[in-house]
């Protein structure tokens, strides 16, 4: 395992997803500790993807909520690029889950929790398109942040400076967690935030059933 990305040496791995692999890093010019996510980009990948990822990540770091785990930087090397993030000590929503519900008074307080924090981003211009369980995260003191905007798109093509020509995902294109999924983003349609809202949903009804 490569030792460092840019100015953050990596201490462990975290986890993998679809894009990638996330580490615990330690930033050596603020004495912080933050998660790296590092891009792993497929055979096949259309071309531009790398360049546009890159615009949307750059304006996702303006998202500033309490509900949003914090984008703080962007690296960019020969082995590709890492999108570096405020790390979270807590667990994933979707662990505490494993079939057992939630107190409904919890479960009510976490949906409004990340209401407010899609509600942000919605005013910002973005749409989530992956809320799920898995991304969610409840924190030491039992807060709810939500992480992983990787499929965040912008709402319009003016959401960010120099949108070029468009969204890292191509227009019709399904992305996302099927069981999570508006029945117009399962159908590979235009979304907007009431995809987010119909996930929002789901979650809660996951919640409450476990």
């Amino acid at each position: 395992m490569v030792d460092r990305i840019g100015p953050y040496r990596l201490e462990g791995r975290l986890g993998q997803g679809g894009m990638g692999e996330v580490f615990l890093a330690f930033d050596e010019r603020l004495e912080r500790r933050v998660a790296v996510k590092r891009i792993r980009w497929q055979p096949g990948t259309p071309p531009g993807a790398a360049e546009r990822f890159r615009r949307e990540a750059k304006a996702v770091a303006r998202l500033n909520h309490p509900a949003i785990v914090q984008v703080y930087d962007l690296v960019t090397d020969a082995s590709g690029d890492a999108i570096v993030m405020e790390h979270v000590a807590g667990r994933p929503l979707a662990s505490l889950l494993q079939g057992t519900a939630v107190p409904p008074a919890l479960a009510v307080r976490w949906a409004r929790e990340v209401a407010e924090g899609l509600a942000h981003a919605h005013g910002a211009g973005f749409v989530h398109r992956d809320l799920k369980a898995e991304n969610v995260m409840v924190t030491g003191s039992g807060a709810a942040k939500i992480l992983d905007f990787g499929l965040a798109r912008p709402l319009a093509p003016d959401a960010f400076e120099g949108s070029g020509d468009g969204s890292l995902t191509a227009e019709g294109a399904v992305v996302g967690t099927v069981h999570a999924m508006s029945p117009e983003q399962a159908g590979g349609g235009p979304v907007d935030a009431r995809s987010d809202l119909f996930s929002l949903g789901s979650l809660l009804y996951e919640m409450l059933t476990g």
